[in-house]
């Protein structure tokens, strides 16, 4: 997680940096669904940055290739910040503060997961699965504000207690 430092009269504590990026959708995505760049499935010859077929710009939803453990538990995830319909470009945040469509039992400090539906999921340790967000609130029907990080993550899901 990259950290803003600010300084000056009244401003204190850290402010985490955001990135939005603009995708395209391989297929559509909803707002506040968590996405992925797509490294599994796409094919490029160059392998450019914003090339219309480069996996560093098509992004899916996690559940494209299925629920297997290696498709969720590595990569670079996303928030779709926009409905972005299939084959469409639109915004994606890759690290920030967002809302992101979360599972019910969420509560405020939960450590989410991705889960194939394109919702957070809380850690309940065991699953391995890279931990993308940290809940700042309780759900209200199933989304949260959350401190989201889909590139480095805040760690795996290893442990026997990762929620509160």
């Amino acid at each position: 997680m990259e950290i803003k430092t600010v300084n000056g009269p009244g401003v204190g504590g850290i402010h985490p940096a955001e990135i939005v990026v603009t995708v395209k959708a391989q297929e559509a995505l909803t707002k506040n669904d968590i996405c992925q760049f797509d490294f599994f499935t796409a094919n490029s010859t160059t392998m450019n940055p914003g090339e219309d077929t480069s996996p560093f710009y098509l992004v899916r939803d996690p559940d494209t290739e299925g629920t297997s453990l290696r498709t969720l538990s590595c990569g670079i995830f996303g928030v779709a910040q926009e409905d972005i319909a299939a084959s469409a470009t639109g915004k994606v945040m890759l690290r920030g503060i967002t809302n992101m469509n979360v599972d019910a039992a969420t509560a405020k400090g939960s450590c989410l997961v991705p889960a194939a539906d394109g919702q957070g999921d809380v850690a309940t340790g065991g699953t391995n699965l890279k931990v993308i967000a940290i809940a700042l609130e309780a759900d209200t029907s199933n989304v949260s504000k959350v401190l989201f990080d889909g590139l480095a993550g805040f760690g795996n899901d290893v442990g026997s207690n990762l929620s509160t």
